[in-house]
């Protein structure tokens, strides 16, 4: 089972990558905001959240916030009707730090643009860093407002591409050692592809996924009956098959898994489903919170870190992953 996400592979398609790192380093940042575009899959929350990583270690005891366009949106609303747009304004306005993500989210609700674009302003005079994510380039989005689609790019802007055929082999490596998992030069020629022989695995979790079938079926001895099927299969149907899967194994109801129970078998039990959505499929925290119970972003990143974390230490969890892993994934509806 995969414990632990791969460290961020950059190939030669992504050497920019390189100087986002040295920008978080810098002091005061050398270019604000940093801003990374592209496709669905190709990592960009992902990057977005080790660069944040990297800061806080960096920064001991300064206050990062990290949110998506989809929960700003919603916060400010909120805040819209409680009549604590101020309060909203101080918070982000006052950290050491903004991480937002997916901000094509924010596609017809000018309120959140005006609001991030006075917030991106205030933060770039006191020096603040701002870390931004969406899938095309600020300039070429409709959904966004020109004025802020000029504060975006007003730093830099880092275009992210799925993996060429050396970063996936570097990638199928480390996914194969962290899956104990033996693979033949002809099935990793598969995976990766190169030459005249191409792949359907552009991503990660393209590549996650036909590795986590390959070695379920190794595991019950049928290894060289399964095709390597590398299209990642459709996001609901895997929340839905986990969904069930976990419910069973915990002895909980689906409704339980996606209701406000709190209950601490629930909340175990929903912790390991949005871990395995997590896993499974390219979908962002914000897509698993809406699945169970539209739950907050910051909720599903918190349950999938500690299911994760509780993994490395207690091998009966593992064991279990191992398991609701194999469920679903040789599950024809997965």
């Amino acid at each position: 089972m995969l414990r632990e996400e791969p460290r961020f592979i950059v190939g030669p398609e992504n050497a920019l990558v390189r100087e986002l790192v040295r920008a978080v380093t810098s002091d005061p940042p050398s270019y604000n905001p940093l801003v990374i575009y592209g496709a669905s899959g190709v990592g960009k929350t992902t990057l977005a959240q080790l660069l944040a990583d990297h800061w806080e270690r960096a920064h001991a005891g300064a206050t990062a916030l990290r949110t998506t366009a989809a929960d700003l949106a919603r916060a400010l609303a909120h805040a819209a009707e409680t009549n604590s747009v101020a309060d909203l304004r101080t918070r982000h306005q006052r950290c050491d730090l903004l991480v937002i993500d997916d901000l094509h989210g924010l596609a017809d609700r000018p309120a959140a643009q005006q609001f991030l674009t006075t917030t991106i302003d205030a933060l770039v005079r006191r020096g603040v860093l701002v870390i931004a994510t969406l899938r095309h380039l600020p300039t070429e989005s409709d959904s966004l407002l020109p004025m802020l689609a000029s504060r975006l790019s007003a730093g830099l802007i880092v275009p992210l591409v799925p993996p060429a055929t050396l970063a996936r082999q570097e990638i199928v490596r480390q996914l194969a050692a962290q899956l104990e998992l033996r693979l033949s030069d002809e099935t990793a020629a598969r995976l990766v592809g190169n030459g005249r022989r191409r792949t359907a695995a552009t991503t990660v979790p393209q590549l996650r996924h036909a590795m986590l079938q390959l070695a379920s079926a190794a595991a019950h001895g049928r290894a060289g009956d399964v095709p390597v099927e590398c299209d990642q299969p459709d996001a609901r149907a895997v929340f839905r098959q986990t969904t069930v899967v976990v419910a069973k194994h915990f002895q909980v109801t689906v409704a339980e898994l996606k209701s406000k129970s709190r209950r601490k078998h629930v909340v175990e039990a929903r912790s390991t489903a949005m871990y395995l959505c997590r896993t499974l499929t390219e979908a962002s925290l914000a897509e698993i919170g809406r699945h169970f119970g539209s739950r907050d972003h910051t909720t599903v990143l918190h349950a999938c870190q500690k299911i994760q974390e509780l993994a490395r230490r207690e091998p009966a969890l593992a064991r279990t992953l191992d398991e609701l892993t194999t469920q679903t994934t040789t599950d024809p509806r997965a």
